[in-house]
């Protein structure tokens, strides 16, 4: 029954155990994970719902502003005549007035409509912001992600070379007995592979750091499997799928809308030039005995216009005129600037390709002339030097071929967040 009893118990531990273990991920979900924790991401969500409820504001100065309003006024009338009929309310000691109170501008320069453009162009200025902090949490995480392939596949390159400096340290073993070879061509091959393992450690602190970031990036454990499901591109394509749409980018478009935004801003300081025209109106709950009893409204309409304000006006319109020159040679910037990264990094693209398709060829040459001169050594045409030599050249090829490989995936990758061909989740509706 005891046997029973364990063996039950540990059944339900490997049960949960299974359970408990997370699945492989891959680039799409590390992506869709650092969606959620990035905390630059949060904080630029919010300057977005900011600038959305500044263009309220802007929106509710144009709307009718109403109001209810009481007022109680109380004065000493003990030396005070009363004075009958008409002019009785003003020696009242009590006096009680409640009113509904509305206004509206009806013009202002133009001034309250450029404000809510403005608002409009910032608001979706920041939509834009947004999309740029998307893309580049994109590129954050998918470099993070190639970054520990990378090395993990590095590692078992030195890994595979460390057995074969074993195979070789025992095959030199056995020759020194039979007196085929001398003791130091073993002490060699000893100290080439002790000086391996000190590059095992030194990758595998790197591979720690490396998905330390990752985990950073993502929420995930720092031990969490990976699973590479994106093949590297065969061809770059053409350069125009890049650069096809230039205005479509987050960057230029953030840039464009602060020129409309700008533009606005002069509208608003020109609208100071002109009048300003408001009406109100009261309407009347209760108001003190008197000739204005029974009223029950009144309206009024304000006209005001600025004759001299000590230049500050015209200091506002220069100074409006000086931003949207500004962000006028800004955006002629962030389309420049767009195009050449774009154009740089999708020449990186093509040179990574055809560097892959090089090493690719030297792989397996350097992996035959290892096996060449090791039968070579075997029938005492080559020296122990030369096979080490081989094999050293074989190991770097390797990882020189596996470094450019996920150089390309980490280029082409940054290449597609720069022009905004990353696929975004569904859920991710700012555009």
């Amino acid at each position: 029954m005891k046997h029973k009893i364990i063996l039950a118990l540990g059944l339900v531990a490997i049960a949960f155990g299974i359970a408990g273990a997370q699945a492989p991920v891959d680039l799409n979900d590390c992506f869709r994970a650092s969606l959620k924790q990035s905390q630059t991401l949060a904080g630029q969500h919010e300057v977005l719902a900011q600038a959305e409820e500044h263009y309220r504001q802007a929106l509710a100065v144009m709307l009718p502003q109403v109001s209810a309003n009481l007022t109680s006024f109380s004065q000493d009338t003990s030396g005070v005549t009363p004075v009958p009929g008409p002019l009785q309310t003003a020696t009242l000691p009590n006096q009680t007035t409640t009113r509904i109170v509305a206004s509206l501008p009806l013009f202002s320069g133009f001034g309250l409509i450029a404000a809510l453009q403005q608002n409009s162009s910032l608001s979706a200025a920041q939509k834009q912001a947004y999309r740029s902090a998307v893309y580049q949490l994109y590129s954050e995480t998918s470099n993070s992600f190639y970054l520990v392939m990378s090395l993990e596949n590095d590692l078992k390159i030195l890994q595979k070379e460390s057995e074969l400096y074993a195979d070789r340290i025992a095959e030199l073993e056995g020759r020194v007995a039979i007196g085929r070879s001398r003791p130091t061509e073993v002490l060699t091959v000893q100290a080439a592979r002790a000086a391996l393992a000190a590059q095992i450690e030194q990758v595998k602190s790197q591979i720690s750091t490396a998905r330390e970031l990752l985990s950073f990036l993502t929420g995930f454990s720092a031990d969490v499997e990976l699973s590479d499901t994106e093949p590297a591109p065969a061809a770059a394509g053409s350069l125009a799928t890049y650069t096809g749409d230039l205005e479509d980018l987050p960057d230029v478009k953030f840039a464009s809308l602060n020129v409309e935004a700008a533009g606005h801003a002069v509208g608003i300081s020109a609208g100071a030039f002109l009048p300003s025209v408001d009406i109100g109106g009261d309407y009347y709950l209760s108001r003190p005995a008197g000739a204005l009893q029974d009223s029950k409204w009144d309206g009024t309409i304000s006209v005001s216009q600025t004759l001299f304000a000590g230049g500050y006006n015209v200091s506002k319109l220069t100074e409006a005129r000086s931003l949207l020159r500004q962000r006028q040679a800004d955006y002629r910037n962030a389309v420049a600037q767009a195009s050449q990264n774009i154009k740089s990094l999708y020449q990186q693209v093509v040179y990574d390709i055809l560097q892959i398709d090089k090493l690719k060829e030297a792989v397996d040459l350097a992996e035959k002339n290892y096996r060449a001169i090791s039968a070579d050594y075997a029938n005492g045409l080559v020296t122990n030097l030369d096979v080490l030599a081989a094999l050293t050249s074989f190991q770097d090829t390797s990882r020189s071929f596996n470094s450019s490989s996920y150089a390309l995936k980490m280029d082409y990758h940054r290449l597609l967040s720069l022009s905004a061909l990353v696929k975004l989740p569904e859920d991710l509706t700012v555009k």
